[in-house]
């Protein structure tokens, strides 16, 4: 709501609210974003210090690989990050899918299918290559040399080629996402009464602005 303040001449300004200047972008829902952001990195900087790791395979190969959700394993632990990891567990990435298609049928009907498939394409498809192709080799070698006998650079990608996959980390929610994005624009185009169901179930939420 708008507030009035009045002038020595006794006209009236009006200021805009906060609300006002965000424009249609829900602030509550994009500080939530943030926070749910910032909880997911202290997350995996956690599992670092767990008290309870799984035991260290001898290759990248070995089973199981519980070094692409343990990546790295410090010596020195602590018992809460065990209660804080396992409290996150619980919810966080549930909250992220939920408020990141909280707003999407709005998108869709506001850009129309093919410029939402476009824009999600290169907002989401091309980082998740990238981090995919480039950046999880580079954040996995400090796992590798932290195994037994480690043969550098070479010998890390010789191990990181017979793995059979291309594991890309936490950059899996990425894909995940997409995949979601493109069920959602053909739900929108050949089935809109489910997306009018949908819609109905998260009660309207107001449009927000990406």
């Amino acid at each position: 709501m708008s507030s009035a303040t009045v002038t020595s001449s006794n006209a009236v300004t009006v200021e805009p609210s906060t609300h006002a200047l965000a424009g249609n972008y829900n602030l509550a829902v994009g500080y939530l974003r943030a926070f749910v952001t910032l909880l997911v990195l202290a997350h995996h900087a956690a599992l670092a210090y767990h008290p309870f790791p799984p035991a260290r395979t001898t290759t990248l190969a070995a089973q199981p690989r519980w070094w692409e959700a343990f990546p790295v394993v410090d010596p020195h632990k602590w018992m809460g990050w065990s209660f804080f990891t396992g409290f996150n567990d619980v919810f966080f990435m549930s909250l992220m899918f939920l408020l990141s298609g909280l707003f999407v049928k709005h998108s869709i009907a506001r850009k129309g299918v093919g410029v939402f498939l476009r824009d999600r394409l290169l907002r989401l498809g091309l980082p998740f290559v990238v981090t995919a192709v480039v950046i999880a080799p580079l954040a996995y070698y400090p796992t590798y040399l932290l195994m037994p006998a480690p043969a550098g650079v070479a010998g890390y990608f010789q191990q990181w080629r017979a793995l059979g996959n291309w594991p890309a980390g936490p950059a899996w929610f990425i894909w995940v996402l997409l995949a979601f994005d493109i069920v959602a624009a053909a739900l929108f185009a050949f089935a809109p009464q489910v997306m009018a169901w949908l819609d109905f179930i998260t009660m309207s939420a107001p449009s927000t602005t990406e």
